[in-house]
C-alpha cells in the first residue's frame, strides 16, 4: 500500500526583505532564502542526499541570488506610468500605421538586472540540474519570473511573432515580442535547453539578443554545453553567434555526475507491465478499475489552438490511451501539454520497441514523456520491454542506417549508462542529431524515475486543481 503524501518544505534560516525592495520582489515572499540553505534543509529532513556536484552548482546559484538582490537595492524607484486605455499584447500595434510611422524613437526599456550574468547548467541525465534550478526559482523572490520548458517557450515565441506579423506584415516581430516578454518577466528559467529545429535555431540569436539587451536574466539547464547546441544542424554557422552570446551573458557550469539520481528511488511493481500480451493488458485493466473506483467512464474532447483532441476513455481524472492514439497521430508538445494538465494519471497501452522505421513515433514519444514528467503525471503502461531496452536491437545499426557514425561525443558515459552499449549502437540509426539522442536517453531515465515511490509523492502540476493523492 502506497500513499503519495505532499509535505511542505522544511523551515530554513532567512533574511528579512527590506520594504524598499517590494516593487521588484514578490509580495508572497516575506524573506529571502539562499538556494544552498533550502538544499541544506532538505538534506537535514532526509529528502535528498548531499552531493558534491550539486553543492558546487549551488554556490553559483547563491551568487546569482545575491547579485539579483544587490541589483534590486541599487535600482531607482519606479516612475508612475499612465494606465493604458487598452490592455493585451497587441493593443498598441492596432493603432494606425501613420501614427506609428511618425512616433519618435523610444529608448529600449530595461530591467534592474542588466549587468547580472545568468547561469547555464549542463550535465548528464539525472544529475540534479532541474532540481537545483527549481530550488532556485522557488526561493528567489523576484516578482516577475518565469519557469518554462524550452520547447513550450519556443512554441509560444513563434506564435507571438506570427500574430505580430499578422497585424504588421513588415515588422520582424522579434523586438515587439521581446518588449512584451520583458514586461512579463525579468528572470527566465529554462529547463532542457536543446535545439533540434532550424526555425528555433534561426530565431534564438535575435530574440535573446533583444531580451539580454533589456536586462532579462536567464538560468538554464541542458544536457549539452553551449558549444554543442545544434551540433550538426543545418546552416549551423548562422547559429554560432548565439553560442558566443550565451558565454557572454551566462556563467557556464558543468554538472557531469557519476550517478543518475532518477535511478535511486524505490522502484514499484504495478506501474509498468511487460512484455506485451494478454497478461500485461489484464494487469493494466485491473489497475484502472482499482484506481477509478467504479467512477463512470466517458469520453471527452480537449482543444489545442482550435484543434480537438479526442479522449475516448476518461474517469476520475485519469485517461486511457493506446500508443497509436498518442504517438502515431500528428501531435506535438502542445497537445501532450494539454493532456498532462488535464489528467493526473495516464494509462498507455501497447508501447512497442523502437526501430528505425519508427523515427516519427519515437520523437513524439520523447515529447510525451517530457510533458508527463514536467507536470508530474502518473504513468501506467504496458510495454514490449523495460525502458532501457525499448530500442530494437534485432539488427546491427550499421546495416539499418550507417550515415551517422558513433563518435566519441555520442559515447558519453551517461548515454551508455542510460541505454547500455548495445542500445547506444542502435540509437544512432533512429536519430538525426546528438540532441535527439540525448533526449531519448533523458526519456528513458525519466520513465525509470516515474516508477518510483518518490515520484508518486509529487504533486500533479496543473492550474486550478487541488493536489492529487494516489493510493495504491
Amino acid at each position: 500500500m502506497l500513499a503519495a503524501l505532499w509535505t511542505s518544505t522544511s523551515p530554513v534560516r532567512a533574511l528579512r526583505r527590506p520594504s524598499s525592495l517590494r516593487r521588484l520582489f514578490s509580495s508572497s515572499h516575506s524573506f529571502f532564502v539562499l538556494p544552498s540553505e533550502a538544499y541544506a534543509a532538505k538534506v537535514r529532513a532526509g529528502q535528498v542526499t548531499e552531493d558534491a556536484v550539486q553543492v558546487s552548482a549551488l554556490k553559483l546559484l547563491d551568487r546569482l541570488h545575491t547579485e539579483l538582490l544587490e541589483a534590486a537595492k541599487e535600482a531607482p524607484p519606479a516612475s508612475p506610468a499612465a494606465k493604458p486605455a487598452k490592455t493585451g499584447f497587441f493593443s498598441k500595434w492596432l493603432s494606425s500605421s501613420s501614427s506609428a510611422s511618425t512616433a519618435p524613437p523610444r529608448a529600449v526599456p530595461t530591467t534592474p538586472f542588466t549587468n547580472v550574468k545568468g547561469l547555464y547548467l549542463h550535465g548528464g541525465v539525472g544529475c540534479g540540474k532541474s532540481f537545483l534550478m527549481d530550488l532556485f526559482f522557488e526561493n528567489v523572490p523576484v516578482a516577475k519570473k518565469k519557469r518554462a520548458h524550452f520547447h513550450r517557450f519556443m512554441q509560444d515565441i513563434h506564435e507571438r511573432i506570427h500574430e505580430v506579423k499578422t497585424y504588421r506584415p513588415k515588422a520582424s516581430g522579434v523586438d515587439e515580442v521581446a518588449e512584451a516578454l520583458t514586461k512579463e518577466f525579468e528572470l527566465l528559467c529554462f529547463d532542457e535547453f536543446q535545439v533540434t529545429d532550424i526555425a528555433d535555431a534561426m530565431i534564438l540569436r535575435r530574440m535573446f539578443t533583444a531580451l539580454f539587451e533589456r536586462g532579462v536574466v536567464m538560468v538554464s539547464t541542458s544536457n549539452r554545453p553551449p558549444s554543442d547546441l545544434y551540433l550538426g544542424g543545418l546552416n549551423r554557422e548562422a547559429f554560432t553567434p548565439f553560442i558566443d552570446l550565451l558565454y557572454q551573458k551566462c556563467v557556464v557550469h558543468d554538472m557531469m555526475a557519476d550517478k543518475d539520481y532518477r535511478l535511486t528511488g524505490s522502484t514499484l511493481e504495478g506501474m509498468y507491465f511487460t512484455p506485451l500480451g494478454p497478461e500485461s493488458h489484464n494487469k493494466l485493466v485491473e489497475a484502472w478499475k482499482s484506481l477509478s473506483r467504479d467512477a463512470p467512464i466517458e469520453g471527452t474532447t480537449l482543444e489545442v489552438f482550435g484543434r480537438p483532441i479526442e479522449v475516448r476513455l476518461a474517469a476520475a481524472g485519469m485517461a486511457w490511451f493506446t500508443f497509436p492514439d498518442l504517438c502515431m497521430q500528428a501531435m506535438g508538445a502542445a497537445d501532450y501539454g494539454v493532456i498532462a494538465k488535464e489528467f493526473h494519471t495516464i494509462f498507455l497501452a501497447g508501447l512497442p520497441r523502437f526501430t528505425p522505421e519508427r523515427r516519427n513515433e519515437v520523437k513524439r514519444f520523447i515529447m510525451l514523456v517530457d510533458q508527463l514528467y514536467e507536470h508530474k503525471v502518473k504513468l501506467m503502461c504496458t510495454a514490449d520491454a523495460a525502458p532501457n531496452a525499448l530500442l530494437d536491437e534485432s539488427k546491427k545499426a550499421q546495416e539499418l542506417d550507417g550515415h551517422l557514425p558513433l563518435g566519441g561525443e555520442f559515447a558519453d558515459a551517461y548515454m551508455l549508462d542510460a541505454l547500455g552499449k548495445q542500445g547506444a549502437q542502435s540509437v544512432m540509426s533512429l536519430f538525426t542529431s546528438h540532441e535527439e539522442k540525448f533526449a531519448f536517453a533523458r526519456a528513458v531515465s525519466r520513465l525509470q524515475e516515474m516508477q518510483t515511490k518518490e515520484y508518486l509523492q509529487l504533486q500533479h502540476v496543473t492550474k486550478g486543481r487541488p493536489p492529487y493523492v494516489v493510493d495504491l
